[in-house]
């Protein structure tokens, strides 16, 4: 059996192999979860809440597309929850919604290498909680 599809710009053509058909349809990982599944964190308080107020990101690019995604002319929206520490660092990611074809990765991957100036309450740098979300369009 083969399997294909094509695009106005592209042909694909694959031999169904054994292997092809299990690494097709494989489940992935579950990233699935919601805000409510987030674990309390002691002393990691919420962003604009409670007199806690809201990091500044000096270093944020957007995440890039993964090569599946972009072969596939994959979208989508990636949701993710993470910790500003009070060095201004990212910790505790949690994923809230997914998208496949590696675009939760690369919303990931960019996230861990953002850099901030931390929240402040009472005048102290404080650890907060903030959601995220990347939305994925190709043109």
């Amino acid at each position: 059996m083969t399997i294909s599809w094509s695009d106005s710009d592209e042909n694909v053509r694959l031999n169904q192999t054994e292997q092809l058909r299990n690494m097709l349809y494989q489940r992935g990982h579950d990233y699935s979860g919601g805000p409510d599944q987030i674990p309390e964190e002691p002393g990691v308080l919420r962003a604009g809440v409670g007199g806690a107020g809201t990091p500044t990101c000096v270093y944020c690019p957007d995440p890039d597309y993964s090569d599946a995604s972009r072969a596939m002319k994959a979208q989508g929206t990636v949701v993710l929850s993470f910790v500003v520490t009070s060095e201004g660092k990212v910790d505790s990611i949690y994923v809230v919604k997914g998208a496949p074809f590696g675009l939760t990765s690369q919303a990931i991957k960019a996230v861990q290498s953002w850099k901030f100036r931390p929240a402040q309450k009472d005048g102290k740098p404080v650890s907060v909680r903030l959601p995220i979300e990347f939305t994925f369009h190709l043109y």
